[in-house]
């Protein structure tokens, strides 16, 4: 966990060129320490669309179901 924590992934988000849905919570976490950083991603490759929950722990697919399929549902209609 420490290295998923610690690594720096920001210089491979530009090697991304197919179409990615980055859905992230509003809170930060020990590893995601800014709530900043979660929409930083969509910044650095044009293939990555970013969507804030409201879910605050992980399990977002269970805890905010509707929210969650709604972010997928526009990300796939498009």
């Amino acid at each position: 966990m420490e290295a998923f924590a610690t690594t720096d992934f920001r210089s491979d988000l530009a090697t991304i060129t197919v179409p990615t849905l980055l859905i992230h919570g509003p809170l930060a976490t020990a590893s995601c320490p800014s709530t900043g950083q979660a929409s930083a991603p969509t910044q650095r490759s044009p293939a990555l669309n970013s969507s804030c929950s409201r879910a605050r722990r992980t399990a977002m697919t269970v805890t905010h179901a509707g929210e969650f399929n709604s972010a997928l549902v526009g990300f796939l209609s498009r």
